[in-house]
């Protein structure tokens, strides 16, 4: 149904943008945007393609016509979602000359850019994991992270510690994890892999930090079915610690 409207909302976006690009094209960038966005949740990547690509032509038309750098950020949102269809399409070639160039679209002088810029980095550290390139995704991750404190690259940057056995950092990495992300959901996740990581290490020690991660996943739902929920009792087993 969102499909159906937003494709009405660009036909008549379009006749408007016409008569007045400069009060319409905005809007017609928009909708072509949440129209790529609803393809791809649907993992339609093709028309989600298509869509972002229109929604790109608009953007750098405007930026070239008006030398506006305010265009950049929009533009290179747009870039990173080009990027992830790429990766997810094995298209690495085309996927990384896009981020690349979102470098030199943005700098890390203000907040939105760095939001942006951590998402390129986090994408360039998947690439590099794809590559089996562990050193190089590590650090891309870890630049990820320092700009925004992007939660999937603190996962992906401890996980890849983790599988190197650099266990001092690792630890040291899930305390710092522990210190920045409050909320309970995250916590829990936290907690879920700090304790399958110390379970070989000292699976007492392992054991108690995965009741922690328990106890906040049972504060957050009440799901039993979740696959969280589920793997934590197949990792305790039963054989609890009392915290």
């Amino acid at each position: 149904a969102s499909i159906k409207y937003r494709k009405e909302a660009v036909d008549i976006y379009q006749k408007l943008a016409k008569k007045e690009p400069k009060i319409f094209d905005e809007s017609l960038f928009k909708t072509f945007n949440s129209l790529a966005i609803s393809y791809s949740s649907l993992d339609k990547l093709k028309p989600a393609k298509e869509y972002y690509q229109k929604s790109l032509s608009i953007m750098e038309k405007k930026a070239k016509e008006e030398g506006d750098s305010r265009y950049n950020i929009p533009i290179a949102m747009v870039y990173n979602s080009l990027a992830w269809i790429d990766l997810s399409t094995s298209k690495f070639k085309e996927a990384k000359k896009k981020l690349n160039h979102i470098f030199s679209l943005l700098t890390q002088e203000d907040e939105a850019s760095k939001v942006v810029l951590a998402t390129s980095y986090a994408y360039l550290g998947y690439l590099s994991l794809l590559k089996k390139q562990k050193d190089k995704a590590l650090d891309y991750y870890l630049k990820s992270f320092n700009l925004s404190k992007r939660f999937d690259s603190a996962k992906s940057y401890v996980t890849i510690l983790m599988e190197k056995k650099s266990y001092m950092k690792a630890n040291k990495f899930f305390e710092l994890m522990l210190k920045t992300y409050e909320d309970k959901e995250q916590q829990a996740q936290i907690w879920m892999m700090y304790g399958k990581f110390y379970l070989d290490i000292s699976p007492d020690s392992g054991k108690v930090k995965l009741e922690k991660a328990l106890s906040l996943y049972q504060e957050v739902s009440k799901d039993k079915n979740s696959t969280e929920y589920r793997e934590l009792m197949g990792l305790l087993d039963g054989n609890t610690t009392t915290i």
